[in-house]
């Protein structure tokens, strides 16, 4: 029964742990996020990587359980679905969980030593996790972003543990308006397109990933999305209905792609090949799908009660067993 306990205790620790100001006097554990690069464009991808600074310190108590909540700021950054990845390592028997929460705009991880030899977190660790965020929204000259975590931590018999977070900050790279990889000469390299009154647009909003930051402009048109650009060779167009999207790449050598929906509700890609204005020739097809947040998506509908109740039924059953 130790060890179910220990599983509970744990948990009701970290959603309780006290403000690291409370111990200002006694040793600290550092939880420091990083990212990739300081300055990014419209439509750059950053890297977001969590570590543990003085862990190896013998006088930070021994790490049984931890739980980081990095707050995403969903107006200009976007999680890219799979990017993340557990550094930890563990012992065999270990509870690992690592979740985005997209009605939160949240990313939790979730760390629970649980393995057979009660053995706490490795004092060699110092990565925890990393994960990728979009930038999709230009960030304003006079505005930096800052890339936090809430941390909590336990030791082993459950007590919280003084943790100080050091954040990481973003600004953007962009200097003007009409700089390269603009879709219509404004800040935002995302082209928002809310259905209009007249109905043009039956999309909630288009996004186009342009890596190699290329200068493109769009207009709505009663067809669709007209994208143009002297180098439409390397375009994702992303349209976005409800819960559902649908990526269409773009590679051609002509200078203006139309974006529309077809009759069987698919998202086309059309060229006009003989210049008459007439947009008759299509060179890709998506098709809308439901967005898949994370593949522990359960873990967040039935909430942490009942993942600790699932966490504590598996270890009754192996208790059981042995």
């Amino acid at each position: 029964m130790k060890k179910i306990w220990t599983a509970f205790l744990i948990i009701l620790s970290l959603t309780a742990a006290a403000p690291a100001a409370a111990y200002a006097d006694s040793p600290k554990l550092n939880v420091k996020v990083s990212v990739s690069k300081g300055k990014i464009n419209v439509g750059d991808t950053v890297e977001v990587t969590v570590e543990l600074q003085n862990y190896s310190d013998q006088s930070i108590q021994s790490i049984g359980g931890i739980q980081l909540d990095i707050p995403i700021d969903a107006e200009y950054l976007e999680y890219v679905n799979g990017s993340e990845k557990a550094l930890l390592k563990t012992e065999a028997g270990d509870f690992l969980s690592a979740a985005y929460n997209q009605s939160k705009s949240q990313f939790t991880f979730m760390y629970m030593y649980m393995n057979a030899g009660e053995k706490a977190l490795n004092r060699e660790n110092t990565g925890v996790l990393s994960l990728q965020l979009k930038l999709i929204k230009a960030i304003p000259e006079t505005k930096t972003l800052e890339i936090t975590c809430k941390a909590a931590i336990a030791n082993t018999d459950s007590q919280p543990i003084p943790v100080d977070v050091i954040v990481a900050q973003i600004s953007s790279n962009e200097t003007n308006s009409t700089q390269s990889g603009d879709l219509t000469s404004t800040d935002d390299q995302t082209d928002h397109v809310p259905i209009d009154p007249d109905g043009k647009l039956p999309w909630d909003d288009v996004v186009i990933n342009n890596p190699n930051g290329k200068e493109i402009t769009t207009e709505k048109t009663k067809e669709g999305l007209l994208i143009r650009g002297d180098d439409l060779s390397d375009l994702i167009a992303v349209v976005k209905k409800g819960n559902q999207e649908a990526s269409v790449e773009i590679k051609t050598d002509q200078t203006e792609v139309l974006i529309k929906e077809n009759e069987n509700g698919n998202i086309e890609a059309y060229i006009d090949t003989d210049g008459d204005g007439v947009f008759e020739t299509p060179i890709s097809k998506a098709d809308f799908k439901q967005k898949d947040d994370t593949a522990l998506i359960w873990a967040l509908s039935i909430g942490i009660p009942g993942l600790i109740i699932v966490v504590a039924g598996i270890l009754i059953i192996r208790k059981r067993k042995i």
